[in-house]
């Protein structure tokens, strides 16, 4: 009878997804890893009868619009949250079994519960029994508790009943895999929540491809059609004497790495009003996106100045852009930019931000352009520099490691030369930082520049530290120090 049962189970599992079979290893893969458990049963069964790679490419772009959390965007920050989560369960919680076979840390049931519930507010570990006499088959191994506060609780609660509980233990003592322990009753309660969880993540009603809207990587811009990215056809590209364009990384989130744009006009310019935005990698030349947005200038000393964010992944890319009045293309102008991924111990040191005489702004978000924390930061994009002055320089530090008394301990370094010779060095010396949001702080200083007097160009190297992590960042900040003008006293 055994012989008979195990071919008809086999054809009837055969017979459920006859489609799927026919799909290329790729997108195989993609529906047997750490996505499966974001995946409705409705959604299951839908990528069970599908015939093609093409399906299943629509299936997969319309999978993860269904959960964009912010549509207006190009990057979907609900799909780059669940990368950084599924990292995070690999690194932590992948074992090897005893036959030798690795098991990605995504895909155990601790992953699962980070990937599908996020951090748990507290854990409690769980020593291997000292007293089990039972035979090493059947011995109990270490174990853990997560608490995740409910909904309806109040932060901080103490209460246990405000708190939903995973209780996970070793199959055997060092096994590393940590399943549900199915002999806790708590579990049975919050397997249900856990269930349930892939259903809340669907957000947006989007029934086919063509529903999903196609906006420009600027949020809350549209896509540049074909008649406005012939700008950067133009030959040779209007770009006024004096003109200036920066692109760097920003931040925006604990995973999000935007670039930010900085372009100077002088004075005598038309004032823009519109910019023509063309994102594309470095070196492979696929365009990623595009812009059309209006835009509003800003003033600086002998300058006007315009600024964008666009939200990209880690990457290396050229960025095009576009400054019009009205019709008329005014200044056009690219430049190549980085968006560093996050180091491996979650730890996340930005550029240095600098420019002079920033400003205090409350009314502000994260990934605001040259924002730090709420200060307003004008780069000086010409780097030009007076003793009168004062140097400000920002950085923001993300997820650093947390001392004992639950701050980071992050230090700086300087060196600076002066017309390439060595005028200075500080070692790494202790500096603070501020929080700004969970798992996101500020460092900011101000340096006087009247020691600089003499003219010429000074190269100032700051390295911002975490000292806990051991993760760092060196800022490479050139300045041209030039004399005050002429009958202008030093402040």
């Amino acid at each position: 009878m055994r012989r008979s049962i195990i071919p008809l189970a086999l054809l009837a599992l055969a017979a459920a997804v006859p489609a799927a079979a026919q799909l290329s290893q790729q997108y195989t893969d993609w529906a047997a890893g750490p996505v499966s458990v974001l995946m409705t049963d409705e959604e299951k069964a839908e990528w069970s009868r599908l015939a093609s790679d093409a399906q299943a490419e629509a299936f997969i772009e319309l999978f993860w619009a269904r959960r964009d959390t912010n549509p207006k965007t190009v990057p979907n920050e609900f799909k780059l949250d669940f990368e950084a989560r599924v990292k995070a369960a690999d690194k932590q919680f992948s074992y090897e079994k005893g036959n030798g076979e690795n098991v990605p840390g995504s895909l155990t049931d601790r992953g699962k519960v980070l990937v599908l519930m996020g951090l748990p507010a507290g854990v409690e570990q769980l020593a291997a029994p000292s007293d089990d006499d039972r035979p090493d088959a059947m011995q109990r191994g270490a174990g853990q508790i997560w608490r995740y506060l409910k909904p309806t609780a109040k932060a901080g609660s103490t209460n246990k009943d405000d708190y939903i509980t995973f209780t996970f233990v070793e199959s055997r003592p060092g096994s590393k895999d940590f399943p549900f322990d199915r002999m806790d009753r708590r579990n049975k309660t919050s397997l249900k929540v856990l269930a349930e969880r892939p259903k809340q993540f669907l957000v947006n009603k989007i029934s086919s491809v063509a529903e999903i809207p196609r906006w420009g990587l600027v949020e809350g811009s549209l896509a540049a059609t074909p008649s406005q990215l012939a700008v950067f056809d133009l030959e040779p590209r209007p770009w006024p004497d004096g003109a200036h364009f920066l692109a760097t990384m920003g931040v925006a989130s604990e995973t999000m790495r935007p670039l930010w744009l900085h372009i100077q006009i002088p004075d005598p310019v038309q004032v823009a009003t519109q910019a023509i935005g063309r994102v594309s990698l470095q070196g492979e030349g696929k365009v990623i996106g595009s812009f059309q947005t209006p835009v509003a200038a800003m003033s600086m000393k002998g300058y006007r100045a315009y600024e964008l964010t666009v939200p990209v992944d880690a990457g290396e890319y050229k960025v095009e852009i576009a400054l019009l009045a009205g019709e008329t293309p005014i200044a056009v102008r690219s430049a190549s930019a980085v968006s560093d991924p996050t180091h491996e111990t979650g730890t996340f040191i930005s550029p240095m931000y600098v420019g002079a005489d920033p400003l205090q702004e409350s009314n502000f978000k994260l990934g605001d352009p040259f924002n730090i924390g709420g200060w307003r930061i004008l780069p000086r994009a010409e780097h030009i520099f007076r003793p009168s002055e004062q140097l400000a320089y920002f950085a923001y530090v993300v997820k650093p490691g947390l001392a004992e008394n639950g701050q980071p301990r992050i230090a700086m370094g300087m060196k600076l030369t002066h017309d390439g010779k060595p005028a200075g060095q500080r070692p790494p010396t202790p500096v603070q930082v501020s929080k700004v949001g969970e798992g996101l702080f500020m460092f900011g200083q101000n340096l006087p520049l009247s020691s600089f007097s003499n003219p010429g160009e000074y190269v100032l190297e700051l390295t911002l530290e975490d000292q806990i992590n051991h993760v760092s960042r060196t800022s490479v900040i050139t300045l041209n120090m030039v004399a005050e003008p002429a009958g202008e006293p030093a402040k």
